[in-house]
């Protein structure tokens, strides 16, 4: 069955043109769904802009990085500049989210994001997100990260 199905035939009689804006960069749009299936603009808030240094820069600290080249000095650096990377990502409007493949990276990003959110006393879980074939190794992976890291939500 075709994904596109829903829209053959798709009719709707207008008395005038719509009128057709562009979506402002740097904004984000509120909207109410009411019973009778039709969309109303609530708000629409303006969260950048593009002359402002970006939110994110707070957490790219590159040029303050401690200099060396000892074990201890290169494993801290790495260490910081991955859990500000994490960091940038939890500036979002809506819930987190990470998509599991059941590998290290991702399970180290669910890992420090939980305790990121933890920190930032977010208010809900992490959900987590796998595909796969039922039983395949990386789903079973997947599903070992989400029992091993406490208040996970899972989702296949």
């Amino acid at each position: 069955m075709s994904s596109t199905l829903g829209l053959i035939n798709l009719k709707h009689s207008m008395t005038s043109s719509p009128k057709i804006d562009p979506f402002p960069p740097g904004h984000c749009e509120v909207f109410d769904l009411k019973p009778s299936g039709k969309v109303a603009s609530v708000e629409l808030i303006k969260f950048h802009n593009f002359r402002d240094e970006p939110q994110h820069a707070a957490y790219d600290s590159l040029g303050k990085l401690p200099a060396g080249t000892d074990r201890d000095t290169i494993k801290g650096n790495i260490r910081l500049l991955f859990e500000n990377a994490v960091r940038k990502r939890l500036m979002a409007h809506r819930r987190i989210g990470c998509l599991l493949s059941g590998g290290l990276d991702s399970s180290l990003v669910a890992a420090t994001l939980r305790k990121l959110m933890k920190e930032n006393n977010l208010p809900y879980p992490l959900q987590t997100f796998a595909i796969g074939m039922e039983d395949s190794p990386d789903l079973q992976a997947a599903r070992k990260v989400t029992r091993d890291v406490p208040d996970v939500t899972q989702h296949e």
